[in-house]
C-alpha cells in the first residue's frame, strides 16, 4: 500500500473511494509537490497548511 495519498494512482482512488474521502476531508493540508489535499499532514509527501495566511 502506498505511504501517502500522493502515491495513490487514479485507479486505486476509485477502488478505495470511501477510504480516500475520509483521508481528504476536511482539507487541512495541500501537497507542495503534486497539489493533492488531505485532512492530516501524514497523508502527503510535502504537506503545507491549506489555511491562507492572515492579511494584516
Amino acid at each position: 500500500m502506498a505511504k501517502t495519498l500522493c502515491d495513490w494512482s487514479r485507479n486505486k482512488r476509485r477502488k478505495k473511494w470511501d477510504k480516500y474521502v475520509r483521508r481528504v476531508l476536511p482539507v487541512q493540508f495541500i501537497c507542495q509537490k503534486c497539489g493533492r489535499a488531505a485532512s492530516d499532514r501524514k497523508y502527503l509527501c510535502r504537506p503545507e497548511s491549506a489555511t491562507p495566511p492572515s492579511s494584516s
